[in-house]
């Protein structure tokens, strides 16, 4: 039987952990929408509001399918970039304003492989919003500022609380949760070759080790 993760011994990590990986950033309009590919269709959800409200011109998904295997298995039947795509259209963006970026396997392929396809467009790139995950807003960052350091970065995901969040996410709340504390692990461990340095307080290092010790580790950096 899974853990219930709203459990009193184990939902203030959670939460806190949660409320650190976000950022808060407020949005202006920008260049572009990178839309990070992952297993939650709400981020896509969220780049269709964003572009409905005219922040970013041009959206560009980034993903490759695993299907049934690597670290993460995808929940999708598509590649990630394919499937974000058809969620924005279905949401109402064209078509023609959305490019596709399929072979990224991870948040450095996400930035990486981006920069040359809007190159190839002629499609300026001084400023961008990330947008991804809630609990991967820092993660997300700290690698843009690592890959892109000389554009203007801004970080955001679809605006729920922790519970709402992990309420919504009920049939996979406990995968949700180990992909949260391998995110929050990855701050350290891919400095400094993959990621800019992001501050880490002493009591968040305590709610990581909490969630890691009630068993919370699958998707931890192991050497």
């Amino acid at each position: 039987m899974e853990q219930d993760i709203f459990a009193p011994a184990v939902w203030p990590h959670i939460e806190a952990m949660y409320n650190f990986m976000r950022r808060g950033d407020v949005l202006v309009p920008a260049d572009v929408l990178l839309v990070l590919g992952n297993h939650d269709t709400l981020t896509a959800e969220h780049a269709a509001d964003l572009y409905h409200q005219g922040l970013a011109p041009w959206v560009v998904c980034t993903g490759f399918k695993r299907p049934g295997g690597g670290l993460v298995p995808s929940l999708h039947a598509t590649s990630e970039a394919e499937a974000f795509a058809g969620v924005l259209q279905q949401r109402g963006v064209p078509a023609d304003v959305i490019l596709q970026e399929a072979r990224a396997q991870n948040s450095e392929h996400n930035f990486t492989f981006t920069r040359p396809l809007l190159a190839a467009r002629n499609i300026p790139l001084q400023r961008a919003i990330v947008v991804t995950k809630p609990y991967m807003e820092k993660r997300a960052y700290a690698t843009g500022r690592k890959l892109w350091p000389d554009i203007a970065l801004q970080v955001t995901s679809i605006p729920l609380d922790c519970r709402a969040y992990f309420a919504h996410h009920q049939a996979h709340a406990v995968r949700q949760l180990n992909l949260m504390v391998g995110d929050f692990h990855r701050l350290t461990a891919y400095v400094p070759r993959f990621m800019a340095p992001t501050d880490i307080p002493a009591e968040m290092q305590q709610h990581f080790d909490a969630l890691v010790a009630a068993g919370f580790d699958q998707y931890l950096v192991r050497e």
